[in-house]
Formats: C-alpha cells, sequence, structure tokens
C-alpha cells in the first residue's frame, strides 16, 4: 500500500510538472505586452521563470522543448502565430542552450517543426515579409551551427496563400541546405584527405562549434579518426577548446575512447598531465605569495599597533616621563665629575677617602 501510495504522489508530482512547464512555455512564447499602467512583459522575465522551474521542479531543457514541440504541432488557429512567436521560440532555444546546455541535435524535431511552421506561415502573412524571412534566416542558422539536418524539412502547403512569399522562403530554405551540405562536405575531407595543409585549407571556413550530420563537432570528428596532427592545429591555431560535448553528450576524450584513437588519446593524456601539473604549480605558487602577502600583513599590523602603544604611553606617561628625564639630568650634573675624578685616579681608594675628595 506504502508502493501504491508512493507512485501515486511521483505520478501527481510529474503531471503537475508537466502541466506547468506547459503553461509556462505557452505564456512565455504567446505573450503580448500589458497596455494597462503602461507595463509591458518581459522576455527576461518569462525566462527567468522557466530556469526556475528548471532549476526546482523535475523538469529539465528537454521537457522544455517537448513543450515547445507540442505548441508547435497544436497548431490552434495559425493566424495567432505572429513573428513576435517565433522569435520568442529562438530565444528561448538559445537561453536553453546557453543556461542548460541543452542537446539541441538530439531535439532537433521541435527545430524541424517551427522551421516548417515559420515557412508555412508565410501563406497568410501579408505586411510583414521581410521580417518573418529575417526571423527564418536566425532558425536556419541555429539549425546549422547545432547539427541539425535541415535536409529533411519539407512544408506543407495549403491551397491558397501568397505564392511569391512562399517561394521566397522556400528559396531561402534551399540555400541553407545546400550550405549545409558544403560545411558537411567540408567535415567529410577530415576522412578522406591525409595531407595536413589540405585539411587546414578545407576547414579553415568551418566554424568550431559547428557540427556535422552525426552531431560530431569539428574537433571530436578529428578524435575519431585519430588525426593527431589535426587536433593539435585545432588547439594552438583555432583556439579550441576540448572539454567541448558532441550531438551526444560525449568529450573529446570519450570520443576517442570510444573510436580507439591510438594516437589522439595519447596526446590527450599527456595534455591532461601537463595542465594538472601546471594547475598544480600554479596553486602552490599562488598559495605561497598568498602566504607571504599575509605574513607581510602581520608585519605592518605589528608595527602599527607597536607605533600606536607608544603614543598611547606618551600621551597616557608624558608627565611622569618629564619628571624621571628631569631627575636624570641632575644626577648627572651633579655627579658627572666625581664619576670623572675617579676614572681618572689609577690608586685604588678606600671608602672613607671619597670623602676626601675635592670637587670644585
Amino acid at each position: 500500500q506504502s508502493l501504491n501510495t508512493q507512485e501515486n504522489f511521483e505520478a501527481k508530482s510529474k503531471f503537475i510538472c508537466s502541466t506547468l512547464v506547459g503553461s509556462c512555455v505557452f505564456g512565455c512564447l504567446t505573450s503580448k505586452s500589458l497596455e494597462a499602467k503602461g507595463a509591458t512583459e518581459s522576455d527576461d522575465d518569462h525566462l527567468q521563470i522557466i530556469g526556475s522551474i528548471i532549476t526546482n521542479t523535475c523538469a529539465n531543457a528537454e521537457s522544455i522543448a517537448v513543450a515547445i514541440h507540442q505548441v508547435l504541432e497544436l497548431g490552434l488557429d495559425r493566424l495567432c502565430f505572429s513573428q513576435g512567436f517565433y522569435q520568442r521560440c529562438l530565444k528561448l532555444f538559445e537561453y536553453l542552450v546557453e543556461s542548460h546546455k541543452f542537446n539541441v541535435w538530439q531535439n532537433q524535431r521541435c527545430v524541424h517543426e517551427a522551421i516548417s511552421k515559420l515557412v508555412t506561415m508565410l501563406e497568410y502573412e501579408k505586411e510583414d515579409v521581410a521580417s518573418l524571412i529575417a526571423v527564418l534566416n536566425d532558425f536556419l542558422d541555429f539549425a546549422i551551427i547545432h547539427g541539425v539536418d535541415i535536409q529533411t524539412v519539407s512544408p506543407s502547403y495549403y491551397s491558397k496563400g501568397q505564392k511569391e512569399a512562399v517561394d521566397r522562403a522556400v528559396a531561402e530554405l534551399d540555400t541553407a541546405k545546400t550550405n549545409q551540405r558544403k560545411i558537411w562536405s567540408h567535415f567529410d575531407m577530415i576522412e578522406k584527405v591525409d595531407t595536413l595543409s589540405l585539411i587546414q585549407t578545407a576547414i579553415g571556413g568551418v566554424d568550431k562549434s559547428w557540427c556535422n550530420r552525426e552531431g560530431l563537432g569539428l574537433v571530436h570528428l578529428v578524435a575519431a579518426y585519430d588525426r593527431k596532427d589535426v587536433l593539435i592545429w585545432l588547439v594552438a591555431k583555432k583556439k579550441v577548446s576540448l572539454y567541448q560535448i558532441d550531438g551526444s553528450g560525449r568529450t573529446v576524450l570519450e570520443v576517442a575512447q570510444a573510436c580507439s584513437s591510438t594516437n589522439v588519446l595519447q596526446w590527450l593524456v599527456l595534455q591532461h598531465a601537463k595542465l594538472t601539473v601546471t594547475m598544480f604549480t600554479a596553486s602552490q605558487y599562488r598559495r605561497k605569495k598568498a602566504q607571504q602577502k599575509y605574513l607581510s600583513f602581520l608585519d605592518s599590523l605589528r608595527s602599527i599597533q607597536a607605533r600606536y602603544r607608544g603614543r598611547n604611553v606618551r600621551r597616557l606617561y608624558h608627565g611622569i616621563l618629564s619628571q624621571r628625564f628631569k631627575q636624570v639630568h641632575q644626577f648627572n650634573t651633579i655627579w658627572n665629575k666625581a664619576t670623572i675624578v675617579l676614572d681618572e685616579t689609577t690608586d685604588s681608594l678606600p671608602w672613607l677617602s671619597w670623602k676626601k675628595i675635592k670637587i670644585e
């Protein structure tokens, strides 16, 4: 009975969480300006709410993507999906990638759906076609950068609509597909070409953050084909990070291990050892410098405290010290001549003969 109660509680929690995610995503994508009191809804406010939901509930970036896909599949009324809807949708995707490590390649269905709906919407847009085309290009660039296969995107059209706007959108989509095939051909050069100079020429125009059709980044593909020379060039010249994650969530080291890339593995282990030694040396150096600063601070503090104590002593006992100095001066004045005579006397005089010494 306790197990059934726990299962029911978990099921209810997941249902509440999914409802919360769906309503929040729908509100974020379809938000409108509030004209009352001059207030407006900010997209950043919606993103912060989604971020807090991901942080404090069982929801994650993938569940947000599922909610986006469901909103896009609903369709509702085609006319309610405005330009701002797709702009907010793209902004939400970018936020998930930057803040919550959202894997676009593994969830590319929602990107496909957004591009298809956006092209279809152009049939009914009569005024701001140029702005929608700009949003479409932004979506296509986002998809290409993250390795989303847009070759399979085929929007469905209705019988009536603006043929010129649709033709323009289809032309932009075809251009993006051509550019993606060119990028993939550059990736294929790593497998086909042996010369480092030819590979450098081939991938010189490829951005280091782009992915191929399998979701592999440039550095992951090099590691998969055991091209140690190309990897060294990418790290040294292109400043590519070895901690990038591919479409399957793997690091460069994990890809090299999966593909048994011996040369790359040896180089990565050596780089890791160098990095470990460098970090240890740097930490020890910082620790030593911190100790030196602390000791210097203690010396300065002691010096300040000594000066402060001396100042207080002189201020509190100034009268007594002055009196003692006067007594010392008087003593020296009285007994200085007698001391000089005794110092100049060579004979040892008894104690009683000291009274006979005449002091002028």
